[in-house]
């Protein structure tokens, strides 16, 4: 454990041990009453090691850089002792503790605000967080905390990373993403914000059954179910206050956003991710996306669905522009292993790959032959890996099929036995992808997912790539099983 005691003085009257290895030639006096660190490191006897001429140095007299790398390594409640301890290791501390905040409702954000009582702290913040810590009431509170929560993020200057859940409801949600580039584009930090998640999370319409009744509508609420005209944009406009109309901005939500010019790594979450996206639509999460295009290094994609192009050569066209990106996070129910070979095609210089919530019944309506549906999948994996030349990482749902207990009927399959790959022929499926030519691979990763009511469990088996002369062929694979647990939203972490 970390002992705050040893990073300096605490109180005026503490007394310095002598040097346990005095040198026998030099009598060394006690050092009684040092004021400050400063004090201190410069009463310190010389030659303390016998085999330099170095004088000790003690961590108060470190660069705070590199204190804040040293302290990152310690327990949160070490460090928090040790804020403890003096004036000046409460501010050496600052860094540490305030490095990421977390907003779970007004009162939290404004502890940060123009008179504060954290308001001193703002310099030191390099990540927010923004989450409810329950699902919002109505309508109208949640779009007002996001106002505050904004105007008081733009009072912080150094912020690189900012994780947003944005309730919000079909009807305003380009405006909503309008509103919060935009307030994030009044931030000092803009141009060095470099990572943007956004989880959108929809508001139930029980949620928006206070609303008062919007003038010249025919618009009747019971329970949150409405009878007759549902409410449009412009009806929602005519029920927000004149601060919330401020911070949504114009009806037109086809204006042009400002963007983070420094922003790198980008994480959305959305009902369907086109590959596709129209200038001239509304503002959206895949606008966002292919505008960013050209800068992103990380994107990380979770969606109920993937909407295919018709046109195959436009979609490498579209893909191409991602030129910068090395690292590609897709969480999408139900998607298919032919994804992994167009992405293939498109992203060939993908470095790291993680691809989640697999088929949920594959090749549905075939002939359900168990060796003949492995084999097949089997090719197509082969057939994928095989363009990816550059891929390092790479995590998959494991391959499986449905074992066939001769039942009819397209919704039988939900009652048959999952089959599948066995350790030996996944391990073998590695050795072919390094063989064919992947070079530089050095982790795969087969998920077994399963969705319990109240998170979710996976079951890997992971495929370490060892590589060295001393093995035969110049390579050896080293593999291990483990099992994971995640608690529902999925952690924001989840990669290879």
């Amino acid at each position: 454990m970390f002992d705050p005691s040893l990073c300096g003085p605490r109180m005026p009257n503490r007394r310095l041990s002598p040097d346990p290895y005095p040198k026998p030639e030099k009598s060394l006096n006690k050092i009684t009453k040092p004021r400050d660190a400063t004090a201190l490191s410069a009463s310190v006897p010389q030659g303390g090691n016998p085999h330099t001429d170095a004088s000790p140095v003690i961590f108060s007299s470190f660069p705070q850089e590199l204190i804040d790398e040293i302290l990152s390594h310690i327990e949160k409640k070490d460090v928090h002792r040790l804020s403890l301890c003096s004036k000046h290791w409460r501010s050496r501390t600052l860094p540490t503790i305030f490095h990421r905040i977390s907003w779970k409702g007004i009162n939290d954000a404004n502890l940060f605000s123009d008179g504060g009582i954290l308001e001193y702290v703002r310099p030191v913040v390099r990540q927010v967080s923004m989450r409810f810590a329950r699902p919002p009431e109505d309508l109208i509170s949640t779009i007002e905390t996001y106002r505050i929560w904004m105007e008081i993020f733009s009072l912080l200057p150094n912020v690189k990373k900012l994780q947003v859940d944005l309730h919000v409801i079909n009807e305003l949600e380009s405006n909503m993403i309008r509103a919060i580039l935009t307030k994030i584009s009044t931030n000092p930090a803009f141009e060095t914000l470099h990572t943007l998640n956004i989880e959108r999370l929809l508001i139930g319409r029980g949620n928006i059954h206070d609303l008062p009744r919007p003038h010249r509508s025919n618009f009747i609420s019971t329970f949150g179910i409405y009878d007759g005209l549902l409410l449009g944009i412009r009806e929602y406009y005519e029920i927000l206050s004149p601060k919330l109309l401020e911070f949504l901005g114009p009806l037109d939500n086809k204006l042009e956003t400002p963007l983070p010019k420094g922003l790198t790594k980008l994480g959305v979450s959305l009902k369907q991710f086109r590959l596709e996206s129209s200038p001239d639509g509304p503002l959206d999460f895949n606008t966002l996306v292919h505008s960013l295009s050209g800068n992103l290094k990380e994107l990380r994609i979770m969606a109920d669905k993937f909407v295919y192009t018709s046109r195959p050569t436009l979609a490498k066209d579209i893909w191409s522009k991602f030129s910068s990106l090395t690292k590609l996070t897709m969480i999408i129910d139900g998607y298919y292993l032919n994804y992994l070979t167009d992405i293939g095609d498109w992203l060939p210089n993908i470095r790291f790959l993680a691809l989640s919530n697999g088929p949920p019944d594959p090749y549905r309506g075939r002939d359900p032959n168990v060796l003949a549906l492995l084999s097949v999948q089997e090719q197509i994996l082969a057939k994928a890996i095989g363009k990816l030349k550059a891929l390092e990482k790479i995590r998959l749902t494991c391959p499986y099929t449905y074992e066939d207990n001769h039942s009819f009927g397209i919704h039988s399959l939900n009652h048959w036995r999952k089959v599948y790959f066995d350790l030996e022929r996944l391990e073998g499926l590695v050795g072919q992808w390094v063989k064919a030519g992947s070079s530089n691979l050095e982790r795969v990763i087969f998920a077994k997912e399963y969705f319990p009511s109240n998170g979710r469990n996976d079951e890997m088996l992971i495929v370490n790539v060892r590589r060295g002369l001393e093995f035969e062929g110049g390579w050896e694979l080293d593999s291990h099983q483990r099992k994971e647990y995640t608690l529902k939203p999925y952690h924001r972490d989840f990669s290879v």
